[in-house]
């Protein structure tokens, strides 16, 4: 019996890569394919109205009526808490929190893989502007077939704690760096495969909480 994939288990293995191979020149195709898999990784959340999973989300600064230039991320998960204003009412409160900032691009044709740090800056900014202080979320940057793990964790406007996330043996290491409004190229091991590195992307997306 074929083996299945492990981050779309209802998928085999051998379509799954056909998939991946013939999306990861169009931005549009591989932000799609990462759209179903985190889809599938917060499925229950999602389907309880607890956590959202919204594409193309502006990135606006605090008291801004406008999205900056380019201010758009292809993907951000958040958890939803609800509650009411008024208990004399029936109106309801709906607070977001930032758990997953999500970047995808394109890769050249027996490239896949393309430029970390531009990417990264798009996930950074969304990052920085959306998050309170103190609070933590997880950047993925996905270009091509490859994607990289960050944590971000937000002390104000200018200043950020950023960990490079990485798989070694059985464990997930974190390197960080404080860092102002410029983000690092993180972290320093190899990007991670769709194609061949599914059980180490699924062991990166299971340890996500929030």
């Amino acid at each position: 019996m074929e083996a299945m994939n492990p981050l779309l288990p209802d998928m085999t293995q051998s379509n799954f890569v056909k998939l991946v191979e013939n999306s990861f020149t169009s931005e549009g195709y591989i932000n799609g394919v990462w759209g179903s898999i985190l889809n599938y990784r917060f499925k229950d959340e999602i389907r309880n109205g607890s956590k959202l999973l919204s594409p193309e989300v502006d990135i606006k600064e605090k008291g801004s009526k406008k999205p900056k230039k380019g201010g758009f991320t292809d993907y951000v998960l958040e958890s939803n808490t609800y509650s009411q204003s008024d208990q004399n009412t029936n109106d309801q409160i709906l607070e977001r929190r930032l758990v997953i900032v999500f970047e995808g691009k394109r890769a050249k044709p027996n490239q896949h893989t393309g430029n970390w740090k531009k990417a990264l800056e798009q996930a950074f900014n969304y990052a920085k502007t959306k998050l309170i202080k103190g609070q933590i979320c997880v950047i993925i940057v996905a270009i091509g077939t490859q994607v990289k793990f960050w944590n971000f964790h937000s002390y104000d406007k200018l200043y950020a704690y950023v960990e490079g996330l990485y798989i070694e043996g059985d464990d997930i290491w974190a390197e960080g760096e404080s860092m102002d409004q410029t983000p690092f190229e993180r972290p320093q091991g190899p990007p991670l495969s769709l194609i061949t590195d599914a059980d180490k992307v699924k062991k990166m997306l299971d340890a996500i909480e929030g």
